[in-house]
């Protein structure tokens, strides 16, 4: 019984924490920087800049995350969700998304951004959650939901919403990033993982040892 209970929590342990696990909630900045993660766009919601060109700029072997954050000096990111290069390079339709790595994304002529699940309700962002739109979900859903407004010439224009944060789109206090890290990083477990990892590992063999005596 008790070598069953220890092999539980190494499995867990094994789990650690991952920026790759779907969308993440409040995921630390420092964290993030410890998984391999570089800014390279911040940009107020009021702001604007070229979504297509920085895309076009990076090396097609970089994984790339999508996040925001309350303010500037926010410790951490409020919303924050990664995929593939090719991911967000691709088109789709008019409240189509895109499943990859746990996350549907979307990005067209009207808005891009991320969403738990594959419904969305672009109006022209996605509203759902919000009260306005078509498709109102579990509040879980609609605190998941990252929509940034796009316009001409592949320009993100504007904020609409990080979660049940929304009409953002004139907000200079709510900040937009864009992170990447090589397409070769691997997630690492919490800190303290790998040290109690070890501790479990070697109590499972003296165990083991002590059953055959």
């Amino acid at each position: 019984m008790k070598i069953l209970k220890l092999s539980a929590l190494i499995a867990t342990l094994l789990i650690g924490s991952t920026a790759n696990a779907a969308i993440i909630s409040d995921y630390s900045k420092s964290t993030a920087i410890a998984d391999g993660w570089t800014v390279v766009y911040q940009g107020a919601y009021g702001s604007s800049f070229n979504y297509g060109s920085l895309l076009n700029s990076l090396s097609p072997a970089s994984q790339v995350a999508l996040a925001s954050s309350a303010d500037s000096n926010a410790t951490t990111f409020d919303l924050f969700a990664g995929t593939s290069l090719s991911v967000l390079q691709t088109i789709t339709g008019f409240n189509g998304t895109l499943l990859a790595d746990g996350t549907y994304w979307y990005r067209n002529d009207q808005s891009v951004g991320f969403t738990p699940n594959g419904t969305i309700d672009q109006n022209s962002a996605d509203v759902v959650g919000s009260g306005i739109g078509n498709a109102d979900l579990s509040v879980a859903e609609a605190d998941q939901r990252l929509s940034w407004h796009t316009g001409s010439n592949d320009m993100v224009t504007g904020g609409w919403r990080s979660g049940l944060n929304t009409w953002l789109n004139d907000d200079n206090t709510w900040q937009r990033y864009v992170l990447v890290r090589d397409g070769n990083s691997q997630a690492v477990p919490e800190p303290t993982s790998g040290a109690l990892l070890g501790l479990g590992l070697a109590g499972l063999a003296a165990l083991r040892r002590k059953s055959r005596a």
